[in-house]
């Protein structure tokens, strides 16, 4: 995901983190620029910040309606994708770190 307002993005993290929708995000700050088409005319736009975040299947919807709440008329590239296969024991991980408040009540 590319985004440009940072403050925002912060506190959208910080909420994604705190309620265990996503098990890891990394920032990558620096010379990402997009480029697109828009009404058959060229937009570059320069200085976005890039995000990497990880999460389950189950929460994925969660995490989408966040984006949309915290980020109100940006314009957002969000690629999602899901692995074939994997590290058995990171996906596990992934689904462990993400479950809600409520799953690891009863799991205890």
């Amino acid at each position: 995901m590319t985004v440009s307002n940072i403050p925002q993005m912060d506190l959208m993290i910080e909420e994604m983190l705190y309620d265990n929708m996503v098990s890891d995000c990394e920032i990558f700050k620096g010379d990402v620029s997009r480029s697109y088409l828009r009404n058959g005319k060229e937009v570059i736009i320069d200085g976005e910040t890039q995000l990497l975040m990880t999460t389950a299947d189950d929460r994925l919807e969660e995490v989408m309606k966040l984006i949309e709440k915290k980020m109100p008329n940006s314009y957002l590239d969000i690629v999602v994708t899901t692995p074939v296969t994997g590290n058995l024991k990171y996906i596990d991980f992934v689904n462990t770190q993400t479950m809600t408040r409520q799953e690891w009540a009863v799991k205890k």
